[in-house]
């Protein structure tokens, strides 16, 4: 049995390939919270309670892949295929206009 696009897209942001999207952008990517930096070994380490975390179902396309694609950032690195990110952003923006 074959899965729609759009279940496709939910079970990307439900259940990537590591830990899952809603531990910090909740269950439509419209969480925004603050998290806290710690330090380990001389180093300022962000731990999940004062950094801050934007929603991220309302990021234009460009911003939302570059942040997807990018190792410089606190979010952990899945490596996705252009396909995913695409399917990752449309379960988000299909959410969002949703709740409008």
């Amino acid at each position: 049995m074959f899965i729609t696009y759009k279940e496709y897209s939910k079970m990307l942001y439900l259940e990537p390939k590591g830990p899952s999207c809603t531990d910090c952008h909740g269950i439509d990517g419209g969480i925004s919270q603050k998290i806290k930096y710690v330090s380990h070994n001389n180093k300022r380490i962000p731990t999940i309670e004062t950094m801050e975390i934007k929603p991220i179902n309302n990021m234009k396309y460009r911003d939302f892949e570059r942040k997807m694609k990018s190792r410089l950032t606190f979010m952990p690195f899945y490596n996705l295929t252009d396909g995913e990110i695409k399917a990752l952003y449309s379960y988000l923006t299909r959410h969002s206009k949703n709740k409008k």
